[in-house]
């Protein structure tokens, strides 16, 4: 309901602007129903807008980056530094809006931080974000549907790595692959 107020009713098709209005919108609503409120946690995310008729996305995001592999090159699109719901002061909140030109070898990957976050492997630690842009650049040339088995089936190994380990899925997992 709060995104279609930002959307549909105030038309605003910004990314960064959607950010900042949800932002401030959250915050009021926390501070209106929650006497504990701290302004300490927030949400993570990412938020694209898709031209069609300039061939173009742009992006923003809070703490969620956008991955662009393009000819095997891997391009990070970082997010701002603040999560959604972390600060009522709109203007400490920064965010950087990246306006990217789309080819048709470009595969895009939105995510939470879920995946590189889970424990596993043979020392018991995090997968860590290093190993995740590894895997998909070896993957993405790959069909959509074989990249989220190959994603499925390195998470299961990472988080089972022999008959002694067994590591338990600690956060929520959402990765959003995509090429136009």
């Amino acid at each position: 309901m709060i995104n279609n107020n930002i959307v549909e009713k105030k038309k605003i098709y910004s990314p960064k602007e959607i950010l900042k209005a949800l932002n401030q919108k959250i915050c009021e609503t926390l501070i209106d129903h929650s006497e504990k409120f701290t302004g300490k946690d927030g949400m993570d995310v990412s938020m694209i807008f898709m031209d069609n008729i300039e061939n173009k996305i742009i992006f923003a995001g809070a703490k969620n980056p956008l991955y662009l592999i393009r000819n095997n090159e891997l391009i990070i699109f970082k997010g701002s530094s603040f999560s959604i719901g972390n600060s009522a002061d709109i203007s400490k909140v920064i965010i950087e809006e990246y306006t990217i030109d789309i080819k048709k070898v470009d595969i895009f990957y939105m995510f939470s931080d879920g995946y590189a976050d889970q424990i596993g492997g043979t020392e018991g630690k995090k997968l860590k974000y290093n190993r995740f842009r590894n895997l998909l650049l070896d993957i993405h040339q790959l069909p959509l549907n074989v990249q989220k088995d190959k994603l499925e089936t390195y998470i299961k190994d990472w988080q089972n790595p022999d008959s002694r380990n067994s590591y338990e899925q600690i956060d929520d997992i959402l990765i959003v692959g995509f090429n136009i």
